[in-house]
C-alpha cells in the first residue's frame, strides 16, 4: 500500500527529528488517501513500539525532504525555501532563470494564520521586515493594487519545498478553494535546513596540457612521416585559406581454397590533399594507415583529422569529402545542443580529437559533400592515396592521455574502445569473446576437490584472463625491476599469456602434441584408429595456424579462431564438426572433445612450469633476487616524462642544498 506513496524506507514516515510518525496525508505531496487507513494506524503503532531500533544517535532523519534546485530546469511557479538569518523563508519563483544568474528573486510566501493557530495553506506576503530594496511584484489580478514583497537568494542554496494543491481544509471546511499547502511542519523545515544536503561539486577532469604540447603529441606515427608533416605545417604558415580533399578506404583481403572462401584481414587507409591559393606551393598530399574497428567512416574521419592536425592555427579551411556520415558525425559531436552522449557515437576518440583540435587551433572549418567517383580529379586522387595508405608503413594513432576535455574512456583488456559502447555490448564478439566454449572438467560447486584439479582450474582462469605473471604483468607491477615487456628469451614480442606458447619453436611441439592427444583419445572412445583424412584436415585447420599479427595488436572482431586462441584453452566449433563427421554420434564426439582439451590444458600447464623454471634462471643471471621481488614499490606512474623531470628536480635540489 505504501508503494503508491513513493515510500521505500521507514524514515520516510517520520518527521525531521524522528520524534513522531507522520500522518498519511503528509507522506506524499500529490495523492491524498480517500479509503480506510486503519492499516496505517496499526503500522504507526508498530513503529512507535520499536523506536530504539529505528532512531539513530544524531536524532536526525537521514531522509531529507528538501532537494536543491537545478537552475536549468523549468522553475517558474515553483515553491522554494532557503535558510535566512531570521529562520527558513518560503517563496515562489515568478520567472525562469538564465544561465548566468547567480541569484533568484522570489515572491515571499507565508502560512495562513489566525489569532490562535497557523495553517498549511500558503499566501503571498504583502510586506514585511525581510523585504529587500527591490521593485515590488505587482499582482496580475484585475482591479487589485496589492503589491507583494520580493526577496533574493543564492541560487545554489535554494531547495524545492514539498507542497500540495488541495481543496481539503481542516481549519475552515467551508473553504473549497484550491490552495497551495505545505506538507511539512515549520519545526521540521528548520530541522531539514540544519541538515540540508550540500551542493554537488563536479570534479574538473581537464588536463593541464598547453596548446603546443597538445597539438604536437596528440597524434603519433613514425618519425619520418612526422618530420614530413611538420615541414608541411611550416610551408602552410602564411596561408590562411586552404581547400582540402580527403578520402578513406577499407579494403578486405580474402583468400580462397578448394572448399571455402576464408576472410583473412581488413585494412584501412586514408589520403589527403591540400590546395593553397595565391602561393607557389602547388599541392601538398600525404597518406597513412590506421587500425582499430574496421570501418570506412573511421578511415574517412582519420583523413579529416590529419588535415586539421597539419594545418596551422587560425586557418580557414574547406574540407571536401564524399562521406556524408563523417560530416554528420563531426557536426553532431561538436554541437553540444544535439543531446546525444559522446559514448553513443562510433569512433568517439577520433571525434573528440577533431573537436579539441578545432577549438585549440581556432580553425574555421567548412565541410562540403561531393559525389564519389564522378570524375573530380582531386577526389579521385585522394581515393588513390587512401588505397595506397592502407599498405603503407605509416600507421597513425591517437595518444588519449593528451586529450584534455574527455572525462573518461571505455577500455577492455587495457585497450581503448573506440566504438559506440551500446553497439559493443550488443555484439559480444567485439569484446574479444568470439568463441563459445571454455570448459573445466569439474564443477566449481562440487563437494569433492583435489589439489590437481584446483591447480589446473586456477591456471586455466589466469591463462584466459591475462593474469599469469608474464613480463607484461611484472613490468606493470614493478617497472623498476622489470624494465620492459619484451620476452627475455626471444626479445622480439611482448611476453603475454599467448606469447609464452608461441615463442621460438614451442608452437611446433605443442601442435604435434595436440594432434597426438586427439588421436589417442579418439581411439580410446571409439575403439578404432583415427581416419588419416580427418587427421590431415585437423593439421590444416585454422585453429592450428598462428596469427603473428595478434602478438602486436589486439584481437579484432573479424579475426578467425587461431592457434593464439587454442593455447588459451578455448574450444573452436570447427573441431567438433570435424570429429562429428567421422563418429556420427554427438555423445561420443562431446566426450572426445572434452577429454582432449582436459589433457591439452595439462600440457599447457606443464609448458608454463618449464618456462617458469627458465625464467627463474634468467632472473638470477640479471641479479633479480627474492628481496627485490618482495620489496613494496610505489604504484607505477604512467607519465614517464614526468618521472624523469621529477628525478632531475630532486638532483638539482640536492646540489642547491649542498652549495
Amino acid at each position: 500500500s505504501l508503494k503508491k506513496y513513493g515510500v521505500m524506507y521507514i524514515e520516510q514516515l517520520l518527521n525531521a527529528d524522528m520524534t513522531k510518525v507522520l500522518e498519511l496525508k503528509r507522506i506524499h505531496q500529490y495523492e491524498i488517501p480517500k479509503h480506510n487507513t486503519t492499516w496505517y494506524i496499526d503500522l504507526s503503532n508498530k513503529i512507535e513500539q520499536n523506536w530504539e531500533y529505528i532512531k539513530n544517535s544524531s536524532n536526525a532523519n537521514p531522509i531529507n525532504r528538501l532537494t536543491l534546485i537545478n537552475k536549468f530546469s523549468n522553475l517558474k511557479g515553483k515553491i522554494i525555501t532557503t535558510d535566512h538569518a531570521h529562520g527558513p523563508i518560503m517563496g515562489k519563483i515568478t520567472r525562469e532563470l538564465k544561465s548566468h544568474d547567480q541569484t533568484v528573486v522570489m515572491r515571499h510566501m507565508i502560512q495562513e494564520t489566525t489569532e490562535q493557530e497557523t495553517f498549511s495553506p500558503l499566501k503571498a506576503c504583502e510586506g514585511c521586515p525581510l523585504q529587500e530594496s527591490l521593485p515590488t511584484l505587482d499582482t496580475k489580478t484585475k482591479g487589485s493594487n496589492t503589491k507583494y514583497c520580493a526577496i533574493t537568494a543564492d541560487v545554489t542554496k535554494v531547495s524545492y519545498l514539498p507542497t500540495r494543491n488541495s481543496r481539503v481544509s481542516i481549519g475552515n471546511p467551508e473553504d473549497k478553494r484550491i490552495k497551495t499547502r505545505i506538507v511539512i511542519s515549520p519545526r521540521s523545515l528548520r530541522h531539514y535546513h540544519e541538515n540540508n544536503p550540500k551542493p554537488i561539486i563536479k570534479k574538473q577532469f581537464k588536463h593541464n596540457i598547453d596548446n603546443h604540447t597538445f597539438s604536437k603529441k596528440i597524434i603519433d606515427t613514425d618519425t619520418q612521416t612526422l618530420e614530413m608533416l611538420e615541414e608541411y605545417t611550416r610551408k602552410l604558415q602564411r596561408s590562411k585559406q586552404i581547400i582540402a580533399y580527403t578520402d578513406g578506404s577499407l579494403i578486405t583481403d580474402v583468400s580462397s581454397n578448394s572448399s571455402t572462401i576464408e576472410l583473412k584481414k581488413q585494412r584501412m587507409g586514408f589520403g589527403a590533399i591540400c590546395l593553397v591559393e595565391n602561393l607557389n606551393l602547388g599541392r601538398i598530399e600525404w597518406k597513412g594507415k590506421v587500425e582499430g574497428p574496421p570501418s570506412s567512416t573511421r578511415a574517412e574521419l582519420w583523413a579529416i583529422l590529419s588535415v586539421l592536425w597539419v594545418i596551422p592555427n587560425k586557418t580557414a579551411i574547406k574540407i571536401i569529402t564524399d562521406s556524408e556520415s563523417s560530416i554528420k558525425a563531426i557536426k553532431g559531436y561538436t554541437d553540444e545542443r544535439k543531446g546525444k552522449h559522446w559514448s553513443n557515437y562510433s569512433n568517439p576518440l577520433i571525434l573528440q580529437t577533431i573537436k579539441e583540435l578545432i577549438y585549440t587551433k581556432e580553425i574555421d572549418l567548412e565541410l562540403e559533400k561531393i559525389k564519389a567517383h564522378q570524375g573530380d580529379y582531386n577526389n579521385e586522387r585522394a581515393d588513390e592515396l587512401a588505397k595506397l595508405g592502407s599498405n603503407s608503413g605509416s600507421i597513425f594513432s591517437i595518444n588519449p592521455k593528451y586529450l584534455r576535455e574527455q572525462q573518461f574512456r571505455h577500455k577492455w583488456n587495457d585497450n581503448n574502445i573506440d566504438v559506440s559502447i551500446k553497439e559493443l555490448i550488443k555484439k559480444k564478439e567485439k569484446l574479444n569473446q568470439p568463441f563459445p566454449e571454455v570448459w573445466q572438467q569439474s564443477k566449481i560447486t562440487d563437494n569433492k576437490t583435489s589439489t590437481r584439479d584446483n591447480s589446473l582450474r586456477s591456471f586455466s582462469i589466469k591463462l584466459l584472463n591475462e593474469e599469469l605473471p608474464t613480463m607484461k604483468v611484472l613490468h606493470t607491477r614493478k617497472p623498476e625491476i622489470y624494465k620492459d615487456k619484451k620476452c627475455p628469451f626471444c626479445n622480439i614480442y611482448d611476453e603475454t599469456n599467448t606469447h609464452v606458447f608461441m615463442c621460438k619453436d614451442t608452437p611446433n611441439t605443442l601442435k604435434n602434441t595436440f594432434c597426438y592427444i586427439l588421436k589417442k583419445v579418439y581411439t580410446q572412445e571409439t575403439g578404432k584408429k583415427i581416419n588419416p583424412n580427418m587427421l590431415q584436415k585437423i593439421y590444416r585447420s585454422h585453429f592450428l595456424q598462428e596469427d603473428i599479427g595478434r602478438q602486436i595488436r589486439d584481437t579484432l572482431s573479424v579475426d578467425r579462431f587461431a592457434y593464439n586462441d587454442l593455447v588459451k584453452g578455448l574450444i573452436p566449433r570447427s573441431i567438433y564438426n570435424i570429429v562429428k563427421n567421422h563418429t556420427n554420434k554427438a555423445a561420443i564426439t562431446k566426450m572426445v572433445i572434452l577429454k582432449t582439451f582436459y589433457k591439452w590444458k595439462e600440457i599447457l600447464r606443464s609448458t608454463w612450469i618449464i618456462r617458469c623454471k627458465e625464467f627463474l634462471k634468467w632472473e638470477i643471471s640479471n641479479e633479480i633476487n627474492e628481496i627485490k621481488k618482495k620489496s613494496k614499490g610505489k604504484r607505477p606512474f604512467d607519465d614517464l616524462e614526468y618521472l624523469e623531470l621529477k628525478k632531475q628536480l630532486v638532483q638539482w635540489g640536492k646540489k642547491i642544498s649542498i652549495e
